[in-house]
């Protein structure tokens, strides 16, 4: 695996979150593991164990500082988590000078929901289904809104545990400091209407500060639902249809 070259470690890091600069090795352009809207995932190497480090990638080089904000809100939220059914953070490295971006550490976890739930029997989709509602309830115990839970932000482990992820668009209720400005709204099939009526309405008005519980559970029911009946048809055509 080529080596990357590192920048000075990251500082200020957040309570918890334990600088991983050097120690974890990735080659960013060879090693791509999985892309989403706003980000990379990269296979890494971290003591001799895999490890998977997500880094948010420019899109537009003005909105730098917004980028940032949603990799500072995304870090804040996910170091406080821990629970079985949450994909866990490990820590962070900064990498070839890009400070705005440092890559967030993980533990790798082979499969998505919807691959791993097909063909299965009924019996392990209920569980699948029981371990998501049990990291949903755990988010909403410690107060945070997921504000983009679908399939692909959930995956399964080589034991069947199924973990939530991507805490980009999350936020922890009652608080001002993680409710940043951004255009991103999350995904159309799985925003709760009311939502989308008020971001469609208004242009002024911030998605994430829209978010609530009960979105969270509106998103969950359809999650919950493409478990269950593996639609043959991309939930989304579906909604076309």
């Amino acid at each position: 695996m080529t080596d990357t070259i590192y920048a000075p470690p990251v500082v200020p890091l957040p309570e918890g979150v334990q600088d991983l600069t050097g120690q974890v090795h990735f080659d960013y352009g060879r090693n791509i593991i999985g892309q989403g809207g706003m980000s990379d995932v990269i296979r890494g190497e971290l003591n001799g164990y895999i490890v998977a480090v997500k880094i948010i990638r420019y899109i537009d080089p003005d909105q730098i500082a917004a980028y940032q904000r949603r990799a500072d809100r995304e870090l804040t939220v996910w170091r406080g988590l821990n629970h079985p059914n949450i994909l866990r953070l490990i820590g962070v490295v900064n990498w070839n000078n890009y400070n705005t971006r440092p890559g967030l550490v993980s533990i790798i976890v082979p499969g998505k929901v919807l691959s791993y739930v097909r063909n299965r029997r009924l019996a392990d989709k209920h569980a699948i289904l029981i371990g998501m509602a049990h990291g949903l309830n755990y988010l909403h115990s410690q107060g945070v809104i997921h504000g983009d839970l679908k399939p692909p932000n959930v995956l399964v482990d080589e034991c069947g545990i199924p973990k939530i992820c991507d805490f980009g668009l999350s936020r922890i209720l009652d608080s001002d400091e993680f409710i940043t400005r951004t255009t991103h709204r999350g995904t159309i099939p799985y925003i709760a209407p009311e939502i989308l009526r008020t971001v469609e309405e208004s242009d002024k008005v911030n998605p994430l500060e829209l978010n609530t519980l009960q979105s969270d559970m509106y998103a969950f029911g359809l999650t919950a639902g493409a478990v269950g009946v593996i639609l043959v048809i991309p939930l989304f055509h579906a909604f076309l249809m």
